[in-house]
């Protein structure tokens, strides 16, 4: 099996464990799926466009790059959660990262500039907002709370539209 999902060169694939070796399996192999999958669906969508009679039109390469869009989304998902999980024995230190150096794991606050929450995009959003919360209300400071959760990138992508119910709840208790 070829691991694409993220960069790792034979000698750290040699030195996984069999239960570090099993998440990058499996992970390589939702990510295989998802590739078969986006790939279906452009071809369904290139057969209707076609029997209507709308080859040349536009909608095509637009669909396209749509679900090359969601499928890199989907596939960095995977990663982070991948990465995640084969640090969670490294206490803190980096044991793997991905092409840009980052690792996705639970971090001290202040240490590497990380989040002082656990990322796990297995949970839902509800237990992610509640997990954030938490730690932004555990700070004393209401401008310092909200200066660094504005800051905070990860909390961004992590908790989707929740990140703004959350920097209102933020604001709220500010006043």
């Amino acid at each position: 099996m070829t691991f694409d999902i993220i960069d790792l060169t034979e000698e750290q694939i040699k030195n996984l464990t069999s239960a570090q070796m099993q998440l990058l399996r499996t992970a390589q192999v939702k990510k295989n799926e998802l590739r078969v999958k986006t790939d279906e669906e452009c071809a369904a969508f290139f057969k209707t466009v076609c029997a209507n009679g709308m080859k040349h039109s536009s909608l095509f390469p637009h669909k396209v790059v749509s679900a090359e869009k969601r499928f890199n989304y989907e596939t960095e998902i995977i990663a982070e959660q991948l990465l995640y999980s084969l640090n969670l024995g490294a206490d803190g230190a980096t044991a793997l990262s991905n092409e840009k150096d980052v690792a996705i794991a639970y971090v001290a606050e202040g240490a590497d500039g990380g989040a002082g929450y656990a990322v796990d995009y297995t949970l839902p959003y509800t237990e992610r907002y509640n997990a954030v919360r938490n730690y932004y209300m555990n700070i004393s400071d209401p401008a310092e709370r909200f200066a660094l959760y504005a800051a905070d990138e990860r909390a961004k992508k992590y908790l989707g539209s929740y990140y703004s119910v959350l920097q209102a709840a933020l604001i709220a208790c500010a006043e």
